[in-house]
C-alpha cells in the first residue's frame, strides 16, 4: 500500500472520531472503528483495554461509553488517588455520602454520592449506604482524574438509560440477541449459568438434579430481599449488584460466587430461580455484615 493509499485509508477514521468527539456518538463508527476509538480512549489515560475498563450505553439516542470499576480502581493507582474517610449523612429519605481525594501532585476535589433509603431497614438500609459510598468513591475518582464520564453506579438511574452490548470486535449485539440469550437462560430446559457454564445438563458435573423446591417458611425471603433480587432480570444483575456493593473484588470474583452458590443448588432454571437468587443475595450479604461494625464508625 502506498503513501496516497494509505491517507485516503486513514482519512474516513480521521473524519469519524471528529464526529465523535464533537457529536458523542459511537454508533456512527464501524465495528472496526469503534475498536480502534476504545484503546485510544484507554491508552489517552493510561487503562488497559483488556480488562474492559469501560462499557457501552444508549442514552439520549446516543451511543456513549461509561466507566467500570476497573477504570475507577486503575486510574487510583495511575495518579496516586488517596481517598478520605466517608462523611455519612440521613437527609430527608436520602442517604448521602461525601468524599474528598487527593492525588499524588496535592490536588484535591469532593464529591458525593446519594442513595434512596426510603423505607428501608436493616440489611437493606446498609446496602444503600454502601451503594452511596460507592457511587462516591467512584464520582471523586473520575473527577480528580479529569474524566467526566458516568459510573456503572449511575447508570441504572437514569430514565431511559440502556446498557448496549458490544462484542470485543466492535460488533454491536442488538435487542433480538439480548433478549433471545436471556430467554434462553430463562428456560427450563436448558438451565444455564449466565449463558456459560451449564450444571444441570447430562455430562456437565450434576446429572439429572431433583426439582427444585419453593422458598417457603424460613428459606422465603425477607421484604428488604424481595426488594433486592426482583431488580435482578437474571445471573449478570446479580453480580453486577455484588460488585457495585464491593462484596465482590471484581466481575471475575462475581461470577465465580455465583458459579458456587448455582452448585450448592444443583443448577439454575426458572423454576428454582428465586431461590437460587436469594442464595447468591445471602451468601454475599454475610460479607456485608462481617463490615457492619466499620460501616457503623464510618
Amino acid at each position: 500500500m502506498n503513501a496516497t493509499s494509505l491517507v485516503r485509508h486513514e482519512q474516513p477514521l480521521a473524519e469519524q472520531i471528529e464526529q465523535v468527539v464533537v457529536g458523542g456518538d459511537l454508533s456512527n463508527l464501524n465495528a472496526s472503528q469503534r475498536v480502534s476509538y476504545y484503546h485510544k480512549v484507554c491508552e489517552s489515560v493510561g487503562l488497559n483495554p483488556l480488562t474492559r475498563p469501560f462499557e457501552y450505553l444508549k442514552l439520549n439516542g446516543k451511543l456513549v461509553l461509561y466507566a467500570r470499576r476497573d477504570a475507577a480502581d486503575q486510574l487510583r493507582t495511575i495518579h496516586g488517588i488517596s481517598l478520605s474517610k466517608p462523611h455519612i449523612e440521613y437527609v430527608d429519605d436520602l442517604v448521602i455520602v461525601t468524599i474528598e481525594a487527593a492525588n499524588k501532585n496535592g490536588r484535591t476535589d469532593t464529591d458525593m454520592g446519594a442513595v434512596s433509603c426510603k423505607g428501608l431497614q436493616g440489611e437493606a438500609k446498609a446496602n444503600a449506604m454502601m451503594k452511596a459510598i460507592t457511587k462516591a468513591k467512584r464520582r471523586v475518582t473520575l473527577s480528580l482524574a479529569g474524566l467526566g464520564w458516568l459510573d456503572e453506579t449511575e447508570v441504572d438511574t437514569i430514565p431511559g438509560a440502556q446498557r448496549v452490548v458490544v462484542t470485543e470486535t466492535g460488533e454491536i449485539v442488538d435487542g433480538e440477541i439480548r433478549q433471545e440469550r436471556t430467554a434462553t437462560i430463562e428456560r427450563e430446559s436448558q438451565p444455564a449459568i449466565d449463558g456459560d457454564e451449564v450444571f444441570s445438563r447430562p455430562g456437565q458435573g450434576v446429572a439429572n438434579p431433583p426439582a427444585a423446591q419453593a422458598t417457603t417458611g424460613d428459606d422465603a425471603p425477607a421484604a428488604h430481599e424481595l426488594a433486592i433480587i426482583n431488580q435482578w432480570q437474571g445471573p449478570q444483575d446479580a453480580q453486577n449488584w455484588a460488585v457495585a456493593m464491593e462484596l465482590c473484588d471484581n466481575d471475575n470474583h462475581a461470577k465465580q460466587a455465583w458459579i458456587n452458590v448455582v452448585r450448592e443448588c444443583r443448577g439454575y432454571s426458572a423454576k428454582n430461580k428465586q431461590s437460587v437468587m436469594l442464595h447468591f443475595l445471602r451468601d454475599r450479604s454475610a460479607k456485608l455484615q462481617a463490615r457492619q461494625p466499620e460501616l457503623a464508625t464510618a
